[in-house]
């Protein structure tokens, strides 16, 4: 998984799960089920991880030989694998308590790189709820284990998480520089979650008006994601980009609209639904009559108690909404003809209108200003959520 081989790390997972039956051996059959439920969480698959994180947590033993051997396991690590899960289906609180309780029994060992593989694994957890302030003196005390002995990635990582704090703090200059100088050197070491610190950075480089490096920023981000299966943060990649192409020298906000519908879609896909309602009230918020139509159906939809449920009503969403375009177009045309064929007055030339649902409408400039002050959602801070910072340390 370092390497970003999410779909190899699963296969590989899923073999060792059948030797591992084979062998009656409950507690490896467990262990091999949490690397599955977190080839899952980075694939995307939310539900396949939630259902292999519950069944290894069915084993109460899963943590009891850790401290006694040479291992890279840590106590909680399947707590704070369910606590992620938990957040991304839509449940913060409990996800946030889990986490909380996970990283405090984890201090109480006293050891350092399970600390600091733990509190990698959590830190999601934390920022996701706006809670960095709460974290940041354990990610302070993982740089300084880190660097003590000598775990260089872990510390590249640590890094890169302390800037992340400083710009949900605003100090937007030395966590900029930070962060940057962090994916630079994970991007040397080959690290394959650094995709969704690129977006994390390209956000930033949004709200301070650098929106054409953000945009190549998260463009890379994109590709490199696309390229190994990482879809865990693919609906919030979409959307950093819809808010980089309104950050541009010249806003292109026709793409960013379709960037927004298509982080709704794919929201509606993995079953990300904690996110969904942030992104897609979000799209909704930026976008023209008809996408926002469309996005509040597929949030909505993912509300819904069931795949086929959801399925009709994001249906319904999309025939409503090419109703309101069709008739929008029909109506505006027969205005302009009627008034085209009116006798008017040289001094009082006919204005039609042409804007349509099925056509971006324009945004003006009030208009547009306020739309960035929703830029950080629901999180205090320039930047929002969602990075995979070290997620396969977990």
């Amino acid at each position: 998984m370092f390497v970003g081989k999410y779909d190899g790390a699963l296969a590989t997972a899923k073999r060792g799960e059948a030797i591992a039956l084979t062998s009656n051996d409950p507690i490896a059959v467990a262990r091999m089920r949490v690397l599955l439920s977190m080839s899952c969480q980075y694939l995307g698959r939310f539900a396949d991880s939630r259902s292999y994180i519950e069944a290894a947590l069915r084993h109460p033993g899963l943590d009891g030989d850790i401290l006694s051997g040479l291992t890279l396991e840590y106590p909680k690590h399947a707590q704070i694998t369910l606590a992620r899960v938990l957040w991304l289906q839509g449940y913060p609180d409990q996800a946030a308590q889990m986490v909380r309780r996970a990283i405090s029994d984890v201090i109480v060992t006293n050891h350092p790189v399970m600390f600091c593989r733990a509190l990698a694994w959590a830190f999601d957890v934390f920022f996701w709820n706006g809670d960095t302030e709460d974290c940041e003196e354990h990610v302070d005390r993982l740089i300084v284990e880190a660097r003590r002995h000598n775990l260089a990635i872990l510390q590249m990582v640590g890094e890169a998480m302390k800037g992340i704090t400083l710009l949900a703090r605003n100090e937007t200059g030395i966590g900029l520089a930070m962060l940057k100088g962090s994916i630079e050197k994970l991007q040397s070491q080959c690290f394959g979650a650094v995709s969704g610190l690129s977006m994390v950075l390209a956000e930033a480089l949004a709200a301070t008006g650098h929106g054409d490096e953000a945009l190549d920023t998260i463009d890379q981000a994109i590709a490199q994601a696309r390229h190994c299966n990482f879809m865990m943060e693919m609906p919030d990649m979409l959307r950093a980009r819809a808010e980089a192409l309104m950050h541009k020298s010249n806003p292109d906000l026709s793409q960013a609209e379709m960037s927004f519908v298509q982080l709704s879609l794919v929201f509606l896909a993995v079953g990300a639904y904690s996110m969904a309602i942030n992104g897609a009230f979000g799209g909704a918020s930026r976008s023209g009559a008809a996408s926002a139509s469309f996005v509040a159906g597929v949030a909505f939809a993912a509300l819904s108690p069931s795949w086929i449920s959801g399925v009709v009503l994001l249906a319904v969403s999309v025939l409503a909404v090419a109703a309101f375009a069709g008739a929008a177009w029909t109506i505006s045309t027969m205005v302009f003809t009627a008034s085209s064929e009116a006798s008017l007055p040289p001094a009082c030339p006919p204005m039609p209108s042409h804007t349509t649902a099925s056509s971006p409408r324009r945004v003006s400039t009030c208009e547009a200003a306020s739309s960035l002050t929703c830029f950080s959602g629901s999180r205090p801070g320039s930047v929002r959520n969602a990075i995979s910072t070290a997620g396969l340390f977990g």
